[in-house]
């Protein structure tokens, strides 16, 4: 009985030692991260850096911020104030908000700071996209893409915009359900981005196959930069690579189309891109084209902005019945109403 005591104390005693150790071990892990990432300040600057904590080796914060989700940033918003620095997705960053501290990261790009994106959504944007471009390829392809958006090359692309919503219009009439409004507002500007955008031909059951494909790329342009089977991120990449095929199959296709008439932006840019004495490779159409449409419709935050606030503004309710009747004619009746709801919406408390 008197030895089986002792063991049950030595058990205790030694469980008891190795958690201290793994407590031990964790703290001075922690603590050494946070000189790891002290020591690489820059040694010029000697402003103090700010507030914060980079959270555990290697993965920082970021199970923190998956749990807690947007509460995340309130938390350490309150804790350290407007700025704080913390580590997400494999990367060191700092936090910014407020008006004056974010105008002095606007105006500063290029001198006081540069456009970094994290590790996943760099990769799946890929090297020959706006977003990852700096200096002078970034004001090279601004311009290319000026074209593609002006007034004249919006104008020209109007006769399909309404065919395409028109069609979306007939389809959710015709259907006796309710419809689920944000959900449909997404894959219509969807839509209008591969028919009207991009020039795409394809029937129905292929464009749901290219939205949902669209759909994953999107949810995993921000994931964990791990590759592995059924991670997000090799979502991401499988995603990217089918819409890359898509595209390509389109700009080969593009010297046999006959026909058309009227001029997408795939053949803008293409044009745009000789006029400034710049010839696209493959690589770039292929890189730039999808990532064009998910920067310009940004169909997440568009449908949600037109859904959200279009509900609630009367002028628009009452008079967006008048202003569909009208399906011709340039500048489009419904424009107006667009720009009522989001008016609306900011009169409102």
């Amino acid at each position: 009985m008197l030895f089986d005591t002792f063991d049950l104390i030595s058990a205790l005693a030694t469980l008891a030692a190795c958690l201290v150790s793994m407590v031990l071990l964790l703290a001075v892990s922690q603590q050494l991260w946070q000189l790891r990432w002290t020591a690489t300040r820059d040694k010029n600057c000697k402003l103090p850096m700010p507030k914060g904590s980079m959270g555990f080796p290697f993965i920082g914060e970021t199970c923190h911020w998956l749990l807690q989700g947007s509460g995340f940033h309130a938390s350490r918003r309150q804790k350290y104030g407007n700025v704080f620095k913390t580590h997400l997705l494999g990367r060191p960053l700092i936090r910014v908000t407020g008006a004056e501290n974010v105008r002095k990261v606007l105006m500063g790009e290029h001198t006081l700071v540069t456009v970094d994106w994290p590790q996943s959504t760099a990769t799946l944007l890929g090297p020959n996209s706006l977003a990852n471009s700096i200096g002078d390829i970034h004001r090279k392809r601004r311009k290319v893409f000026a074209k593609v958006f002006s007034h004249e090359a919006l104008e020209s692309y109007l006769p399909k915009i309404q065919q395409v919503i028109q069609e979306s219009l007939r389809v959710w009439s015709s259907n006796p359900e309710p419809i689920n409004v944000y959900r449909e507002s997404q894959r219509l500007s969807f839509t209008m981005a591969v028919r009207v955008l991009l020039g795409f031909r394809v029937s129905e059951e292929e464009m749901r196959h290219l939205f949902s494909t669209f759909q994953d790329f999107v949810d995993n342009l921000f994931s964990l930069p791990i590759d592995l089977p059924f991670s997000g991120y090799r979502k991401g990449i499988r995603a990217r690579d089918t819409l890359q095929k898509s595209i390509e199959k389109a700009i080969r296709e593009k010297p046999c189309s006959q026909g058309k008439d009227y001029s997408d932006a795939l053949d803008v840019l293409m044009e745009s891109a000789k006029e400034n004495g710049t010839e696209l490779t493959m690589q770039e159409l292929k890189g730039v084209n999808y990532r064009a449409d998910l920067c310009r419709l940004r169909h997440h935050g568009q449908c949600k902005h037109l859904t959200h606030h279009a509900a609630p503004s009367p002028p628009c309710r009452a008079g967006a019945p008048e202003g569909g009747t009208e399906s011709q004619g340039s500048p489009p009746q419904w424009l107006p109403y667009a720009r009522r709801a989001e008016a609306g919406h900011h009169r409102e408390p």
